[in-house]
């Protein structure tokens, strides 16, 4: 005999819950925790760097950079984001002095040799660890209490980092960003042994290394005046080429280079028809070692022009050897000479 069992005892799909609907409710319940995580996130809100308040002007490639520094503070996910860090840079004698300045009122100075060196320089200070900041001095602790350092909006760099340009690719701001000098000349010069005024021309090429340079450079000379008696006839003239290396010596709000040269002078003359009629010789060229020193100044004007002045004086060193000569009828070779120079150049970015 066969027990059914009762109505009450039997299994209904009331009671049995469907596999879906439990892994909706599994879904539903992880997602609130993962919900409310993200907005615990999402409340975090990333204090970027930006430019100090009263941040003085700059030339156009520092205050790109400077610009270019903030924009890469603020929430890239790099070790230098989120500081709420202030920057400032001003320039030096020797270029630059970049400053940053946590909330806390721990401030980190650098030197700065060339702009393109803001951005890793800034980048570096930013991700330091806590014992590379200096705590702050008292000047600085005062000033954070009265002024503390408030998370702003950050502007909008005048040159995005995407289309930004490397350094060497932007146009110069000035001749001290400048990678290649050209100036051209007038030169007037006073010569001894043979004691004549010459005027003539030159052209530079300078080549700057930071502080230091190399230079190539080459001038004519002819008399303008001699200071002893020759013939009506005689006639002479020099060509120099030399090369030098110098070293700048201010920047602003000029520029001035001491160098020193080594050329070759060739010098010609050429006594006239009066001696050769007598069967003398007299015309010819002689070559000489040079040594030398010029100083030069700049000022510059626009974005790569500039005018020059300069002064500089030369020496034979075979002069103190004995007298020189071409032939017996011509006059002494030059021993020393000092000349001035006015002119115009331009720079190669």
């Amino acid at each position: 005999m066969k027990v059914r069992p009762r109505a009450s005892e039997a299994p209904t799909d009331e009671s049995v819950l469907p596999r879906g609907v439990w892994g909706l409710l599994v879904a539903v319940g992880l997602g609130v925790p993962m919900s409310a995580s993200a907005q615990s996130a999402s409340a975090t809100v990333c204090e970027p760097a930006r430019i100090a308040e009263g941040q003085p002007d700059l030339p156009k490639a520092w205050r790109t950079e400077l610009e270019l520094l903030a924009f890469s503070a603020t929430g890239t996910g790099q070790p230098w984001d989120c500081s709420g860090a202030e920057l400032s840079l001003s320039l030096t004698d020797h270029g630059g002095e970049l400053s940053v300045r946590l909330p806390d009122g721990r401030v980190a100075r650098r030197p700065i040799k060339a702009p393109d060196l803001v951005v890793p320089v800034g980048e570096a200070l930013l991700a330091q660890p806590e014992s590379a900041l200096a705590a702050p001095s008292k000047v600085d602790a005062e000033a954070t209490a009265k002024n503390p350092v408030v998370p702003a909006a950050r502007p909008a760099p005048s040159t995005p980092r995407d289309e930004a340009k490397p350094l060497a690719a932007r146009a110069p701001d000035g001749p001290s960003d400048l990678r290649l000098l050209i100036d051209a000349s007038a030169v007037t010069r006073l010569s001894a042994a043979v004691n004549a005024v010459w005027v003539g021309g030159s052209l530079r090429v300078t080549v700057p290394f930071s502080d230091w340079s190399g230079a190539a450079w080459a001038r004519i000379d002819v008399p303008a005046h001699e200071l002893e008696h020759v013939s009506p006839f005689f006639t002479m003239n020099e060509i120099c080429v030399g090369t030098a290396v110098g070293y700048r010596l201010l920047r602003k709000p000029f520029e001035l280079r001491v160098s020193g040269d080594a050329s070759f002078g060739v010098v010609s003359m050429d006594s006239g028809n009066e001696r050769q009629e007598r069967g003398e010789s007299g015309e010819g060229s002689k070559a000489d070692f040079r040594l030398g020193a010029d100083f030069q100044g700049a000022v510059p004007f626009g974005r790569i022009g500039r005018f020059v002045v300069g002064t500089d004086f030369e020496i034979t060193p075979a002069r103190f050897g004995g007298r020189r000569t071409i032939s017996d009828s011509l006059p002494e070779l030059p021993g020393f000479s000092a000349g001035l120079s006015l002119g115009l150049g331009v720079g190669v970015p």
